[in-house]
């Protein structure tokens, strides 16, 4: 990856986590650890549709 594609790719996690951080801020009675758990189960699952 080149330098600029490395300061690209930097600057789109910084903004996908501020997004996350702000989301929970927003929303207290959301709990992250549940909702990382159904999203993986998801995952999982959308991993597994095409087998």
């Amino acid at each position: 990856m080149t330098g600029k594609g490395s300061d690209i790719a930097q600057d789109r996690i910084k903004a996908i986590n501020g997004w996350w951080a702000e989301l929970f801020d927003e929303n207290p009675q959301i709990d992250p650890e549940g909702f990382y758990k159904e999203l993986r189960c998801v995952y999982n699952r959308l991993l597994t549709a095409d087998a």
